[in-house]
């Protein structure tokens, strides 16, 4: 025998990519079983896309017994971006009581009177990135607060104080790197000098999306809005590294190879 459960998954953003599934029922501590047979079923629009059978690895979390989904339906629920129905029939090797909590994604119908929930850790690239746009584009009236103004002085006093050099915004520049300077030259043969490039110059605050902040850049820069002194202003780092080919002795013979992350292809602000 089985209990059944269905869920609805209403559509998802694009950006939005599944990380876990869980299927969470109100267990009995005193009779709880390692593994569990799980039947799915799921549908889009009323056709099948999915029916599947399997051996799911039950935990103990509170007072639920967890079953994880992830393994068979993630990767589906990411390339349909949900607007789904998933029906999930569990043996009854486990015994369940009832509950009366009311939860978000609560089973639309069952053939059982078991409380069960359905968890889906999601990741949503793109809500960050949307949001920090829409405070960005806000009116100057309202975007240059008092504590942003106080920045906006600091940093011209700070630039006074160089001989009124403007600095350069965060870019790639050349980098050198000698391999007889750095005492290396003995055993690499080729090449004994490359650029390695070098990320330098300012990240304002507020950061432009054209840095390509990280989400933790753009909260960085935010803070500082409402609080100048909160954290320091994101740094010009390399975003993305090239490897680089190099020719060297090793034990007595000559050998090719690549090694990642040695030139800066690309820079950010993070």
């Amino acid at each position: 025998m089985y209990d059944v459960y269905k869920f609805k998954v209403h559509a998802l953003s694009v950006e939005e990519q599944i990380k876990r599934v869980e299927l969470r029922l109100h267990q009995n501590k005193e009779s709880i079983s390692r593994k569990t047979k799980v039947k799915y079923v799921i549908k889009q629009n009323g056709h099948s896309i999915l029916k599947y059978h399997s051996k799911e690895n039950v935990e103990v979390d509170g007072k639920y017994s967890v079953v994880n989904l992830s393994t068979t339906i993630k990767s589906l629920i990411n390339q349909v971006h949900g607007n789904i129905t998933i029906k999930v029939s569990i043996k009854k090797n486990i015994k369940f009581e009832p509950s009366n909590k009311s939860r978000k994604l609560r089973r639309e119908e069952s053939e059982t009177k078991n409380d069960a929930l359905l968890i889906i850790f999601s990741e949503d690239k793109g809500f960050l990135h949307q949001m920090y746009e829409k405070i960005m584009q806000m009116n100057p009236a309202e975007q240059l607060s008092r504590s942003k103004r106080a920045i906006q002085k600091r940093e011209k006093k700070k630039n006074r104080t160089k001989g009124k050099r403007k600095r350069k915004m965060c870019q790639l520049q050349d980098f050198d790197v000698d391999f007889n300077h750095l005492g290396w030259g003995q055993w690499i043969v080729y090449p004994k000098v490359f650029n390695a490039k070098i990320c330098t110059g300012v990240c304002k605050s507020p950061v432009d999306e054209k840095f390509t902040p990280t989400n933790h850049a753009m909260l960085q820069s935010l803070m500082r809005l409402g609080q100048p002194k909160a954290a320091p202003m994101p740094c010009c780092v390399p975003t993305k590294l090239k490897p680089l080919k190099l020719l060297y002795y090793e034990q007595d013979e000559i050998v090719v190879r690549l090694h990642d992350d040695m030139v800066a292809d690309s820079c950010g602000c993070r």
